[in-house]
């Protein structure tokens, strides 16, 4: 179990090595604003396109069928909860995005696949990258427009939300998708080369959490009422609300496990990214990517204790 959480540890490492480098001035504004852009750019795009090309297939839709849309439903019933919790407690309308993404958005393939393999062996894979492929979906065609909309406290009409919403990322993963349903090959080098620029996302995106950690200082670990409201849905509510949708629509164990596991992972990389992109509330997104997978070392292997 402690191999499964290699992804916990690296993640943690990444941030720390970014708030060292910030504090020895290793790294500036400048340096974070080029490596904000490339990863936004050109990184995610590529990753994107190489995840969806080779997962995205018909033999993965045969294996996973309906239960593809299962964690679409969860971000979804998530991202509007979070709204009405928002609501309750009363989040600035410039921090609205940035908190729904935070609360509906799980960490999936750094962290959640080694922790599902680990635990639950080959037959979790369809199902991780089931969740994978779902909150992409949603982030990248929804989610995403809702942080970029946090930095204009003037709503957008309906010609800039499209502009929003068709963002580089959405039309590589779009491509991805296209190309592995209807059988378009992709090169072998081409391949590679996806890959080795794809594989920079979370290093580079750690790097920028832990440079904007140093600037925020001893706030950094300071959880003011959205924070304490977002790890609640993250450990809490998320978790709790996929088991009884599970045993309601009589899944599985075996995906009931995998897809309670993912729904209790972490906040996603990319929230902070895109806060970070788009002039949002990137602070807030820096501390709970840092502060929820701290908390993942906890509350995972006791839930998956409880699941038995």
């Amino acid at each position: 179990m402690l191999n499964a959480f290699s992804g916990v540890f690296n993640l943690l490492l990444l941030s720390a090595l970014g708030y060292l480098l910030h504090r020895i001035e290793f790294m500036n504004d400048d340096n974070i604003e080029f490596i904000t852009k490339f990863t936004t750019k050109v990184v995610i795009p590529c990753m994107l396109l190489l995840n969806a090309y080779q997962n995205l297939n018909w033999t993965f839709l045969r294996r996973t069928g309906l239960w593809l849309l299962f964690p679409l439903l969860l971000s979804v019933i998530l991202y509007f909860l979070a709204r009405i919790l928002g609501k309750i407690i009363r989040v600035p309308q410039n921090k609205s995005g940035v908190f729904c993404a935070l609360m509906s958005m799980p960490n999936t393939i750094s962290i959640g696949l080694p922790i599902a393999m680990a635990v639950l062996g080959e037959e979790a894979l369809p199902y991780v990258m089931a969740f994978y492929l779902s909150t992409a979906v949603l982030f990248w065609t929804f989610v995403a427009g809702r942080i970029a909309a946090d930095a204009n406290a003037v709503p957008a009409g309906w010609k800039e939300r499209i502009k929003r919403m068709v963002s580089l990322p959405l039309v590589a993963m779009l491509a991805g998708m296209i190309f592995g349903l209807i059988g378009i090959t992709i090169p072998d080098f081409l391949q590679s080369a996806l890959s080795a620029i794809g594989v920079m996302n979370t290093p580079l995106t750690l790097l920028i959490t832990g440079s904007i950690l140093s600037q925020m200082g001893s706030k950094a670990f300071q959880l003011k009422k959205e924070g304490v409201a977002i790890l609640g849905g993250r450990f809490i509510f998320s978790p709790v609300i996929c088991f009884l949708l599970c045993r309601i629509l009589a899944a599985p164990n075996v995906m009931t496990h995998a897809y309670v596991v993912e729904s209790a992972l972490p906040c996603m990389n990319q929230v902070m990214l895109m806060s970070k992109f788009y002039g949002a509330d990137e602070q807030l997104a820096a501390q709970m990517i840092a502060v929820s997978s701290v908390l993942s070392l906890i509350v995972i292997p006791i839930i998956v204790y409880v699941l038995g």
